[in-house]
């Protein structure tokens, strides 16, 4: 068995060298991924920009929500254009667009006042597009790295006491 990418068969994960998969299916599932994080970095700046109301309790930094979706998108589209016109490899695109969206949408959870905001839950969808992207030991790797990222987040919040709001005293009756 040859394990070197041809063009037929691509090998994506580099710790998994028996596993191989179409190119053509490969760079279809890849397209569909990216037309999912375009209409999610869109969603997400929408939400900032036009409900407002929902980003205005004291858990939020409102900045860094801002920058980190903007920069989301602009990484989307950048990484959508070398996906249509394959300026970069299969595996490398396929990974960059994973660990973008580990870094990103923790951030943006960081962002939007923790785990209890729910935007920790898009990172599922981002692994499950991990594993059917690249596969192998490689999925396990982006769990990984996608659960160190949320704790990480989750321990620099406590630890700055950001997600602690003040307290208001219950008036006693």
């Amino acid at each position: 068995m040859q394990l070197a990418n041809n063009p037929k068969t691509i090998y994506p994960c580099p710790f998994s060298k028996g596993y191989g998969m179409l190119a053509n299916q490969a760079w279809q599932l890849l397209k569909v991924f990216f037309i999912y994080r375009l209409i999610l970095a869109c969603s997400i700046i929408l939400i900032f920009y036009f409900r407002s109301e929902l980003l205005s309790d004291a858990s939020v930094d409102g900045q860094l929500y801002k920058y980190t979706s903007v920069s989301h998108l602009t990484l989307a589209i950048v990484l959508g254009i070398c996906i249509f016109w394959r300026f970069l490899g299969y595996s490398l695109l396929a990974r960059l667009l994973i660990f973008t969206d580990i870094i990103m949408l923790t951030l943006l959870m960081f962002a939007s006042g923790g785990v209890a905001s729910g935007m920790g839950v898009l990172l599922a969808v981002s692994i499950a597009a991990g594993g059917l992207l690249i596969s192998g030991r490689c999925a396990l790797v982006f769990a990984a790295i996608a659960s160190l990222a949320l704790l990480t987040a989750e321990l620099y919040a406590d630890q700055s006491n950001f997600l602690q709001k003040p307290i208001t005293p219950t008036p006693v009756c």
